[in-house]
Order: C-alpha cells, then sequence, then structure tokens
C-alpha cells in the first residue's frame, strides 16, 4: 500500500512552558488530498499508538505507530455508503489478542460498520452492525464481547467478536432519556492506561466493575446481566440527586457525580449500588462534569460545553478515601475554551482547546501534583483537540492542524514526555 503519512520528527523539542515536558515526536496523516480529521485514539499496553479518522465520505483511515513514532502500518477503508465526517466518543477498541476493532456511522444506512484489523493490519471483518443508528462509542467488555452505546442514551447493544447481535435491552428497561437542556460534557474513563473520549452532550456510560456491567444515565444506574436483563438498579432520587452527571469505575465500584438542589455531588458507589461515601463539590448552577479516577484518586472538571473568555472552570482532585485534596479556578482565555476534559493517571491533567484572538487553536494540557500546583504545561499550536491518552510518563493528543475552517486539515498525533 502506498503510505500517505508524513513525520515530522521534533525530538526533544520543548513546546511547554515547564523544561521537563518535552514533545518526542508529531506525526501527521494528510490524505491523499491533503486532508483529513481524527479525534480517534488508542494507546495499547505496548506504547502502539493508533489513530483513525475521516478522508472522505467514502473513505476513512486507522494508522499504528511505534514508541519512536514510526509508522507501523496505516490502512485505509473504503464504503459504498457516505460516513460521518465525525463521531462523538471513542471509535477505536482492543481485545485481549490485540485485535483492533474499529465503529464508523454510515448516513446512508442510518447504521455504524464494524471493522476488525490484526495486529498487522489485516483487515478481519467488515460488516454493517445491526440495531446501530446512533451509535457514538465502543468497548470490549471484560467478557470479550463488543458493547455499542450512544452518547445520547437512545442505544445499548452487545455483539459478538463477530458483529452478530447478542442482545439489547427492551425499551421499556431502558426508557429514552430527556435530553432537554441537559449540560452533559467530555466523558473520560481511566485504566493502566489512561484515555480521553469526547461527547458535548454524554449522557449515558457503560461501566464495568471487574466482571460487572453497569449502565448510567441521568434518571438511573442499572447492573445489566449476560443476556442485558436489569439484574439490580438505583434511581437518582434515591441517591438524593436529582440528575446524575457523570459515572466511571473505580476499583471495586463506581464513582458519580450529580446534582441536586444547587449543590454539585461526587457519591462512591459499592457494586450493589449502596452509598459509601458522598462529599460535596461546589453550590451553584448545574454545570457538565468532566470525570476520571485511578485507583483512589478522581479528577473532576465543572464547565459547560463551550467556556467563553473570563469564564471560571472548577478543578478538583478528590482522594476518594479521604476527600478533596485540592480545587483550582480555572479563568478561560482568548475567546474561550472548548473541548475540556481530565483525566487521572499518576496525578490529575487538564486538557482544554483554546480559541484565540486571531481565530487560530491550540490545545493546552496540564499536570497538576498532589498540592494543586500545575508543575507542567504542553502547549500545542495550531492543534484542534480530539482528545489525549497518558501510559506512564508519556502523554499524547490527537487532532487536527492546518486551516481548520472546514477547507484543509490533518489529522495529527503527537507524543510529549515528562521527566
Amino acid at each position: 500500500m502506498k503510505s500517505v503519512l508524513r513525520v515530522t520528527a521534533l525530538a526533544a523539542a520543548v513546546l511547554g512552558v515547564a523544561a521537563c515536558v518535552q514533545q518526542v515526536w508529531q506525526v501527521t496523516y494528510p490524505g491523499p488530498d491533503q486532508y483529513s480529521f481524527t479525534n480517534s485514539l488508542l494507546v495499547a499496553d505496548d506504547g502502539t499508538a493508533y489513530m483513525a479518522g475521516y478522508l472522505d465520505q467514502q473513505s476513512i483511515f486507522v494508522a499504528a505507530y511505534n514508541r519512536s513514532g514510526e509508522l507501523l502500518w496505516d490502512r485505509v477503508i473504503g464504503g459504498n455508503g457516505r460516513f460521518a465526517a465525525r463521531v462523538l466518543e471513542r471509535t477505536l477498541a482492543q481485545d485481549a489478542d490485540g485485535n483492533l476493532y474499529l465503529h464508523w456511522p454510515d448516513l446512508d444506512a442510518n447504521a455504524s460498520r464494524l471493522y476488525k484489523l490484526d495486529q498487522s493490519g489485516n483487515l478481519l471483518l467488515d460488516r454493517e452492525l445491526e440495531n446501530s443508528a446512533f451509535a457514538t462509542d465502543l468497548k470490549v467488555g471484560p467478557d470479550g464481547n463488543l458493547y455499542l452505546t450512544s452518547a445520547y442514551g437512545l442505544l445499548l447493544n452487545a455483539y459478538t467478536p463477530a458483529g452478530d447481535l447478542l442482545w439489547a435491552p427492551a425499551d421499556a428497561d431502558l426508557p429514552e432519556p430527556d435530553l432537554e437542556d441537559y449540560p452533559g460534557i467530555q466523558a473520560a474513563s481511566a485504566s493502566a492506561v489512561a484515555t480521553s473520549g469526547y461527547s458535548v452532550y454524554s449522557v449515558a456510560q457503560l461501566v464495568f466493575v471487574v466482571d460487572r456491567t453497569f449502565y448510567s444515565r441521568a434518571e438511573r444506574i442499572v447492573e445489566l446481566g449476560a443476556t442485558g436483563a436489569v439484574l439490580g438498579e438505583v434511581a437518582a432520587a434515591y441517591l438524593g440527586l436529582q440528575r446524575i452527571l457523570r459515572t466511571v469505575a473505580t476499583v471495586d465500584g463506581l464513582l458519580v457525580a450529580g446534582y441536586q438542589n444547587g449543590v454539585t455531588e461526587l457519591l462512591v458507589l459499592n457494586p450493589e449500588l449502596a452509598v459509601v461515601s458522598r462529599q460535596e463539590l461546589a453550590a451553584g448552577k448545574e454545570a457538565g462534569v468532566a470525570l476520571s479516577a485511578n485507583g483512589s484518586l478522581a479528577c473532576v472538571a465543572l464547565l459547560g460545553s463551550f467556556e467563553s473568555a473570563g469564564a471560571t472552570t472548577q478543578l478538583f482532585q478528590v482522594d476518594l478515601s479521604g476527600g478533596v485534596h485540592w480545587q483550582q479556578n480555572l479563568v478561560a482565555e482568548g475567546k474561550g475554551w472548548q473541548y475540556a476534559d481530565v483525566l487521572a493517571a499518576d496525578t490529575c491533567y487538564f486538557s482544554v482547546q483554546e480559541w484565540n484572538l486571531d481565530g487560530s487553536l491550540n490545545v493546552k494540557t496540564r499536570r497538576y501534583d498532589s498540592k494543586g500546583k500545575a508543575t507542567d504545561t504542553i502547549d500545542i499550536p495550531d492543534f484542534g483537540w480530539g482528545g489525549f491518552a497518558v501510559q506512564g510518563k508519556e502523554i499524547y493528543h490527537v487532532g487536527i492542524t492546518g486551516e481548520y475552517d472546514g477547507s484543509v486539515t490533518q489529522a495529527t498525533l503527537t507524543k510529549h514526555r515528562h521527566y
């Protein structure tokens, strides 16, 4: 295959304000016509970084890079319908054998297509997924099956690794949510490799705790069995909440951010959905929540889907065994902030896209110490945010560079290292 990769080696080029963060490399995937778009990133345990994105209505791509930023393989996938230009949340997932799964919406079919590739980039599977309209997020469960959900809470399906539909809960079990005035914002998850996803209105999350499966929406959290049957549930009102805003997994339970009567709270639930602890984060108007947990560390940001210049974002680091460690109030600069997210890794990371006064974009990611001091700042100029991941001391970002007014952009992946 003829590669359309262009690599810019920027070894040891310092793009952060702190001397202990260095950009190691940056790669772009311009596409055949010098246009591409991405907000899809997956970093495997062996350090291989996968980027997927959009080329045109008939073409999408997947590319794999090693730790040094060298192209391992790339695959352009063609379609017969019209591919969506972007997908809101995670499109990439990997199973225990290292196989890569990619889902992408086909607008003509009103469904998502599933692609399976091996570790060498060979295409093993290409098929339409049954009952997959509105799909935005793909996960591989601890049972090895595939789970497809919708950021809007309109879909929850389980499939075999071959893409055969296993189950979809009855409408009576999962009624359609009320999306009106919902202040949802970016979804985040944390594991051995902390990886962010993005959705402006993500009102539903599928969460795995060891071998148990939970589905959280604004009005309640349910535990699902192997056939999709509801095994247990708890209503937001029973938790003392008007609305559940965000749910992520902890080591042995769930971490829930919710809102009630002018107060945003953080609750820890055990697998039986009983409250273990709760604490107040902030009083005031209901806001969107970015939430991530790793061990006993939790990182929380309260903000909207777009923060205009001068608006304040509240950022918290929380010890789940002992309360709030620290709080920072961050003020949006330039024209404002968009697509912010947090990750809990070795410590808290906060990443945001900044709109500058001249119309350009840049991404700024801060790493905080245990006292709330921003010890490292990564500033990536001319870059539209697509997501970020942290693996040990390495920080990855995907996004777009170029004339991002919609005419010409190029999918870009960067890697920084914290020393």
